[in-house]
């Protein structure tokens, strides 16, 4: 059973819906409506069986994201999941699976919408795996890393015990995903690039028949104290034999001190027409990189001065 999230297309997730039906997968994505122009809640029960017969034991409550055409103009989020989950309750109640316990899928953020009588519910939308309200409602968390951020997160999966009378039991299975995120410096802001280059020749070699898919995503953070126009080349040029897959460089100033700012500050209430453009270079080169200007680039700052001057 699958539901679409808000970063899917639901009606591309549920294209091949007739196709899978027969091998007992569902997909719900959109939310049909009802020839009286109202969703169509019974759409979203769903029986479950057993995988040793066909006799139903559970009904799934799979509701999809929720975009704000999907419940009546006005409504907060928080509502129109509300409206939807007792409607669906009602529609339950009243159909043949009525003494059923029942299970939720659902992918939203707001809290306290489900109401009494969920034996557990399923949740999407927040990537770390966590409990939230009262009773068994959980956001597992996302099966890999989405995101550098989350390098940190375990991974997992719930596996749910569900009695007949709708007690339920739920327990962590901790996995480690094949690829992992990996991060140049492993700890504090970003590193210098003679220690970035460091950290990359310590990497592992790539080895011929090597399984690309279990090479760590990589982004490295660097600080520049002073201008660096070849750093990506160097970089990729250094990971070419690196088992692992570059993804992205922050290039980081380095962190500034109250001083610096205030000179910052002062240098600002002066008029353009009291500072040279040396002047402007000098200053701005202290404030970004912390350090005087080297000689070599003052050079080329003349030098482009000069024709600059030529031209005009």
């Amino acid at each position: 059973m699958a539901i679409a999230g808000n970063h899917d297309s639901a009606p591309r997730l549920e294209a091949p819906a007739a196709l899978l039906k027969p091998h007992n997968i569902y997909i719900r994505g959109t939310v049909p409506r009802t020839e009286h122009d109202q969703p169509d809640y019974d759409y979203f029960l769903l029986p479950l069986s057993t995988r040793h017969n066909f006799e139903a034991v559970c009904v799934c409550y799979a509701l999809p994201f929720l975009r704000s055409c999907d419940y009546p103009a006005g409504m907060s989020a928080a509502e129109g999941l509300s409206l939807y989950f007792s409607n669906i309750r009602k529609h339950h109640r009243k159909s043949d699976f009525a003494g059923l316990p029942a299970i939720c899928l659902a992918h939203f953020y707001a809290a306290e919408v489900l109401g009494k009588g969920i034996a557990y519910a399923a949740l999407g939308h927040i990537h770390k795996a966590q409990s939230v309200g009262e009773g068994a409602a959980y956001y597992p968390g996302s099966p890999i890393p989405l995101s550098f951020s989350e390098k940190y997160y375990r991974r997992g999966v719930n596996l749910v015990e569900i009695s007949a009378e709708g007690e339920t039991t739920v327990t962590r299975l901790d996995y480690t995903p094949l690829r992992q995120v990996e991060t140049i410096p492993a700890k504090g802001r970003a590193a210098t690039v003679s220690e970035v280059l460091d950290a990359i020749a310590a990497l592992p070699n790539r080895q011929n028949g090597d399984d690309a898919a279990a090479w760590p995503y990589l982004e490295i953070k660097v600080e520049e104290r002073q201008p660096e126009p070849n750093i990506m080349h160097t970089i990729t040029e250094a990971l070419q034999s690196k088992a692992a897959h570059f993804c992205r460089m922050l290039r980081l100033q380095p962190e500034s001190n109250a001083a610096a700012e205030t000179e910052s500050e002062a240098a600002l209430r002066e008029t353009l027409a009291d500072i040279t453009p040396e002047e402007m270079l000098r200053r701005t080169f202290a404030n970004l990189y912390k350090s005087d200007l080297p000689d070599a680039l003052l050079e080329r700052f003349r030098k482009a001065e000069a024709e600059a001057e030529k031209t005009l």
